[in-house]
């Protein structure tokens, strides 16, 4: 459905989605236009001149004003090249000429459209961005798009086969985890165009608010500051003006877009949908106050809600596993605000903000001298004990914020930091702190998702990694990598992040992207990231359109293993060509597989969207797989996608660091099966989990410039619990 107006354009990557919700909305509207085109089809069967609507058209076909002769720009039985929303651009036909009043029920439209096949789309007849003629180059185009759509279906089908064989082979091994998120992953792919993973319909009275609050909690506001200003070396992470710096880079509210009468706010850190599906939460002391306590971050008001008191020797137990001044983070999720959009999807696509949330808390820690490791020798049943979340808020993950030169308890001291079962049990009651907000969650009844609930089950984990080698990274905690150092100040960089929307090709340089600048990018981003424990297990396949002295073509970034290594294991047949691309770095280890324009595969891989083709480059984000599922256990799904998009999250940055007009993208929607069909992939052993794009931004002009936390100053005196943020 593509109904193209100012106040009704279901054009989003839902759209599938939304068919049964809007369904009641458009049903009068549908069956009216049915009867008028048919009936406007006998009047215009010449296809010529005007188009007036006979006496007997409904009441809102009839209008005083008729388009001039020859003002008609189609005529019936023309072909044309007409967007069909996420479809992108077909080859369709006039079937009828429609009119229609601009003040009829629908909204304020343009009055004179045309009807084609397709599709049964009505589209604007004086609008080229979303029809024209269509040449004899655009029908062959769309009819070889047509063959490869068919090869795609054939391809999907097949890689889906194959994955849920696998599936079944696990459960018949008595490994019914690996079976589930192996069979979750097959089924929560998208598979080519208008076939989108989605598993429901949404309905927006039930969007859920992105921003958790309690009711009644004491809450303490944190100061804020400008981009521009540098905390002191001296601070102590756990002064409120550092907190302050520190949650604001991680999360907070960067700016604001308006569109019509709709207002939402940006934050530091990306999100799929800017759905924002994790909740932030402190625990340990905070301030001039020696007691420790559990927080909750409400990035709305940039403030710390209290939850509970902790125990104070129970608290000081962990605090000495841990370097000295090290402030704890743990995450929570609530696949729901995803789910409600994207459906089945909507579990991995809160794991990839997982990944560019904890990317976010390491540059914004950074940005402070201070260090991030993420706590991975704890089980989630000991998460869950420290966090206690209000169901459906699921523990996901402990982080540890340190000074970078802070004293630490022992060597490889993360690999064996243990909280011990019931953070709580035997201690003193606690007394807890306000209450949830429902609307936050959503409505549990339209949480049911069978698909979903089996994968949250099997990924969760029940006991902590074993001390093989091959998980634990052997290297201490590091700070960045040296390439960031010329990089300038971090904190313009973070709060001038944004995703942009689309790319304008003709703003690339005469040649390209510079070479020694993507290089730098290369350098900045794509090493393991020392907050992981674990080796690396995702390879970056880069679609390279637009950069100085690199051959266009399909490359492979060797990270953490050779490239003969890789070669075996990816092409043992040896198809591609493997070479070391000219020029490249002797610390870059770039690998030319396939020459050649890549562009339409980059965006036809990426559901058809013009940005991962009209960019610099784009990239497809594999993980070793099934080899890390049998290894380590199921629990290592959710860790392929935090890594992918950790590197996605520095990608963001380093794009802004360049100081070449760039901006990224992370892609969150992409054929999976098709995109591992082009590189040569197996699956199940290899899974593709996220894509990424940088490239030179179209202004958006959405973007409101103004402060940040303007509202939170105009609504210093209200009663936060009487002040919805829902849809901001």
């Amino acid at each position: 459905l593509y109904w193209p107006s100012s106040d009704l354009k279901f054009v989003a990557p839902t759209v599938p989605l939304m068919l049964h919700s809007v369904a009641r909305r458009l049903s009068p509207l549908l069956s009216l236009s049915t009867l008028a085109t048919s009936t406007l089809a006998q009047t215009c069967a010449s296809g010529v001149g005007t188009c007036a609507a006979p006496a007997s058209a409904p009441r809102h076909m009839a209008s005083s004003k008729q388009p001039a002769p020859g003002e008609l720009r189609f005529h019936i039985g023309d072909s044309v090249l007409v967007h069909m929303g996420r479809s992108g651009w077909k080859v369709a036909r006039v079937l009828a000429h429609h009119h229609r009043e601009p003040s009829w029920p629908a909204g304020h439209v343009a009055p004179y459209k045309v009807r084609v096949d397709g599709g049964l789309a009505f589209v604007p007849m004086d609008d080229p961005r979303i029809i024209r003629p269509a040449t004899e180059e655009d029908i062959a185009r769309m009819r070889r798009a047509e063959e490869t759509s068919a090869s795609m279906a054939a391809d999907a089908e097949h890689l889906k086969a194959v994955q849920l064989r696998a599936a079944d082979g696990l459960q018949a091994q008595a490994r019914p985890d690996l079976a589930a998120v192996v069979r979750y992953h097959a089924e929560s792919c998208h598979v080519r165009p208008g076939v989108y993973a989605h598993g429901g319909a949404m309905d927006w009275d039930s969007q859920p608010d992105k921003f958790r609050r309690m009711l009644g909690s004491p809450s303490l506001d944190l100061p804020r500051s400008g981009p521009e200003v540098t905390v002191p070396a001296s601070s102590s992470l756990q002064s409120l003006s550092a907190l302050g710096v520190l949650l604001h880079d991680a999360a907070g509210i960067t700016a604001w877009k308006a569109q019509g009468q709709a207002r939402w706010s940006l934050r530091a850190n990306p999100s799929s949908g800017a759905l924002q599906p994790l909740e932030i939460y402190l625990f340990g002391t905070v301030g001039d106050d020696k007691d420790p306590w559990h927080w909750h971050y409400n990035p709305y008001w940039h403030s710390l809600e209290r939850v509970a008191q902790l125990p104070a020797d129970r608290w000081a137990s962990i605090a000495k596993q841990l370097p000295d001044g090290t402030i704890v983070v743990g995450l929570t999720s609530i696949v729901w605000r995803n789910a409600w959009k994207y459906g089945d999807p909507g579990f991995r696509y809160t794991h990839h903000d997982v990944g560019h949330q904890i990317s976010s808390f390491a540059f914004a820690a950074a940005a402070q001298n201070a260090s991030v490791v993420l706590l991975d020798s704890l089980t989630d049943d000991e998460i869950s004990g420290l966090m206690r979340p209000d169901a459906p808020e699921e523990p996901v993950c402990l982080l540890a914020i340190f000074p970078s030169t802070a004293r630490a308890p022992r060597e490889e001291w993360w690999r064996h930091v243990r909280l011990g079962g019931d953070f709580w049990q035997g201690a003193p009651a606690a007394q807890y702190h306000g209450a949830p907000v429902q609307s936050y969650y959503g409505q549990p009844e339209q949480e049911a998702r069978p698909l979903i609930a089996a994968a949250r089950e099997a990924s969760r984990r029940t006991s902590p990694p074993s001390d093989e080698a091959d998980f634990w990274h052997q290297a201490p905690p590091q700070e960045l990598p040296a390439a960031w150092a010329s990089a300038g100040p971090l904190r313009p960089l973070i709060h001038a992040r944004r995703s942009a929307q689309s790319f304008n090709p003709e703003a690339a340089p005469v040649g390209g992207l510079p070479s020694h600048i993507f290089y730098d990018i290369l350098r900045r981003t794509l090493h393991q990231p020392a907050w992981f424990p674990w080796r690396s297990a995702v390879q970056p396949f880069f679609f390279i359109h637009r950069v100085a002295d690199v051959e266009p073509g399909i490359y492979l970034l060797c990270r953490g293993r050779s490239k003969d290594e890789l070669r075996k294991e990816l092409d043992p047949a040896g198809k591609l060509a493997w070479e070391i691309a000219p020029g490249t770095p002797a610390d870059v280890l770039l690998v030319l597989l396939q020459r050649g324009d890549f562009r339409e595969e980059a965006k036809l891989g990426s559901c058809v969207q013009d940005i991962a083709s009209d960019s610099a480059f784009a990239i497809a984000f594999l993980a070793e797989h099934l080899p890390g599922l049998e290894k380590h256990g199921a629990w290592w799904y959710k860790r392929e996608h935090w890594e992918a998009c950790a590197l996605g999250g520095a990608l963001y940055l380093a794009a802004g660091a360049a100081n070449a007009g760039l901006q990224g993208t992370g892609i969150g929607c992409f054929f999976a099966p098709w995109v591992q069909g082009l590189l040569g992939v197996e699956a199940p052993r290899w899974a593709d989990v996220y894509h990424f794009t940088v490239g030179w931004p179209k202004t958006d002009g959405r973007v409101d410039g103004g402060p940040p936390y303007i509202h939170a100053d105009a609504l210093r005196d209200f009663d936060r619990d009487t002040v919805s943020s829902r849809g901001a």
